[in-house]
């Protein structure tokens, strides 16, 4: 224990920040665990992307200022424009949280990338030490796969035992304590523990030769047959192309990526014994797999510009295709270049991640203007653009360029929110929005749809698949007065479509009905009493007269979130904290719900 806590005292020591960091966010990550959390204090959930980039930008601070051995007040003066720089980042998230908001998420997806990629490259970053620069991401990685290890281990013994004591002494634990164990495992011991391996000799990671066999027999035997099967469906649906003179796919483009990347990272792996006299191979291989991807990159390429072309250009758009342009400079380099130095792979990444994320240049800019270009298109083609800004329809457009201003619409809402569409319309969009729009978010789902109404258009049958969310608001509370029985509904449908209560002299079953349509309630006391609530029909209402497609999360004052049933002499009303389910072609069916059920016996003459 003396040795452990000795070790733990010296990464504590080495890594203030980090851990600062680490702790920070888990903490966070537990408060937000807590019920209600996220709706009390939304801002609170911008404290861990934060503190999560906090963790990889302390970590480059610190390896570089000991492998390029700075002084002290260098090293601190650069922890301290870090520190403001992550301030900075957490005020320009949105108050009421970065996760509502997807540009943000992106964004934060980006910056993580970047960070992450910079730790493998920048105690590296000038020339030379090419073995040093691959025996330092080895160990990171195997330190980061051991970590892991433990860390799942620990998890689940603890997680186990806490279930025990839970069942032997009946403490009713909350769900949300093994949430809260995940993440103090994962975010304090998983990266202290982590950071108590990472590497600090420099100059011996230079010398070191050792190269796990195991590393070289999974790269050999595991990834490269799989590069080898992924070229030769690849192949395959190019010929097909040509053969038939078709335009490719444009998810055939993704496929391109990863198989590059399975086979970049196979060679990547392999560069230290390449100059071994019995692994030349791995030498000729490299050379032939980058000039066998000069016609798979070309048709990425292709794919991706006619999605571009037939639709305009989207976030997700951009990233394929700066990851494709991206990919043709790894192949120009590695087949012109007589250096071959794979430091240019995280180099590349860092920087097309970081400069993707903001600016002029960005994913976001660029994709907003390309669709508003697009929606100024189709407005004006329509006669619904005047003086630069939209009208009414004096005539029905095609239901197909509805639907394109409607999709463009409901991007550039979700993506950029509603500044990206005020400048199309002289009406304050705001204005667009009724008190019952009570939050953020419903708000934020309203608007395409408002905004069509505005323009006179009407949107068609909606079909295809999705997923949807009701949740009620929570800061009211349970009108109890005149019934006798409450029951807690927790997760039904999750496990198990039943669930059942029992008291003194009654049972009550709940169960939901093999179509997941509707809900049923038995009684049982010296009679049976059945009560049936159609959900489908109740839940469908809510959510187009709440939102702009039957999806997405949609928050609503409680009472919206009720429903009554009676019979002769029983009645029972039930208030939903929240419903999951999804849809399919129109066909809507609950997943699961967390409810209070009131229930009173009545007189017969009460009856309504």
């Amino acid at each position: 224990f003396e040795v452990l806590w000795t070790h733990a005292l010296h990464t504590l020591r080495r890594f203030p920040m980090v851990l600062l960091s680490a702790a920070i966010g888990t903490g966070a990550a537990l408060y937000m665990m807590e019920k209600d959390a996220w709706e009390k204090l939304p801002a609170l959930q911008n404290v861990l992307p934060a503190a999560i980039l906090g963790v990889s930008l302390f970590f480059v601070l610190t390896v570089l200022a000991e492998k390029r051995q700075w002084l002290q007040w260098v090293h601190a003066l650069a922890q301290t424009l870090g520190g403001l720089a992550l301030v900075f980042y957490y005020f320009s998230l949105p108050d009421d949280g970065f996760s509502q908001h997807e540009a943000h998420a992106m964004r934060f997806a980006l910056f993580f990338l970047a960070s992450h990629s910079l730790v493998a490259f920048a105690p590296y970053a000038g020339k030379g030490e090419l073995n040093g620069f691959w025996q330092y991401n080895k160990t990171l990685l195997l330190r980061f796969l051991t970590a892991a290890f433990y860390s799942a281990a620990l998890f689940i013994g603890l997680a186990v035992a806490l279930l025990a004591v839970d069942q032997l002494f009946e403490l009713n634990v909350k769900e949300e304590r093994y949430g809260q164990l995940f993440f103090v495992i994962g975010g304090l011991f998983n990266t202290w523990f982590f950071l108590a391996g990472a590497p600090k000799d420099f100059a011996a990671l230079e010398r070191e030769r050792d190269y796990p066999k195991g590393l070289k027999v999974f790269t050999q035997y595991v990834l490269l047959p799989l590069v080898v099967i992924y070229l030769t469906i690849l192949y395959a649906y190019e010929a097909k192309i040509i053969l038939e003179w078709d335009w490719p796919k444009g998810w055939v483009a993704n496929l391109v990526l990863a198989f590059s990347v399975v086979g970049i990272l196979a060679l990547l792996l392999l560069h230290p014994v390449q100059q071994q006299s019995e692994n030349k191979w791995v030498l000729r291989f490299g050379k032939w797999y980058y000039v066998a991807l000069i016609p798979l990159v070309i048709m990425l390429l292709l794919a991706i510009q006619r999605r571009i072309s037939d639709y305009g250009i989207t976030e997700s758009r951009y990233f394929v295709l700066a990851m494709g342009l991206a990919l043709a400079v790894v192949v120009v380099y590695f087949i012109a270049s007589r250096a071959k130095n794979i430091k240019i792979i995280p180099m590349l990444l860092c920087g097309l991640a970081f400069f993707s994320a903001f600016g002029p240049w960005g994913a976001f800019t660029v994709s907003r203007k390309s669709q508003t270009y697009r929606l100024e298109r189709l407005l004006a083609k329509n006669n619904l653009l005047r003086d630069g800004f939209a009208t009414k329809a004096v005539q029905a457009p095609p239901k197909e360029d509805v639907d394109q201003i409607y999709s463009i619409l409901r991007y550039l809402n979700e993506r950029h929110g509603k500044e990206a569409l005020q400048p199309l319309f002289k009406e304050n969009l705001e204005t667009l929005l009724t008190p019952s729009d009570s939050t953020k978010i419903v708000a934020r789902h309203n608007l395409p749809r408002l905004t069509l109404e505005l323009l006179e258009l009407q949107l068609g049958e909606q079909t295809g698949s999705g997923y949807w969310h009701l949740e009620a608001q929570q800061e009211t509370l349970l009108p109890v007065a005149g019934f006798e029985t409450l029951i807690h509904l927790r997760g039904l449908g999750k496990k198990d479509s039943t669930q059942s209560f029992t008291d003194e002299t009654k049972r009550y079953t709940f169960s939901l009905d093999k179509d997941r349509r509707s809900l049923h309630l038995i009684v049982q006391d010296t009679h049976s009493d059945t009560l049936r609530f159609e959900l489908a029909p109740w839940i469908s209402n809510h959510l187009h007269a709440t939102s702009d497609a039957p999806h997405g999360r949609m928050q609503l004052p409680r009472e919206k979130l009720a429903l009554e049933q009676a019979l002769s002499d029983l009645e029972a009303k039930i208030y939903f904290n929240r419903v999951n389910g999804s849809h399919e072609n129109g066909v809507l069916k609950v997943n699961w719900l967390d409810a209070e059920v009131l229930l009173r016996r009545r007189e017969p003459q009460q009856a309504r």
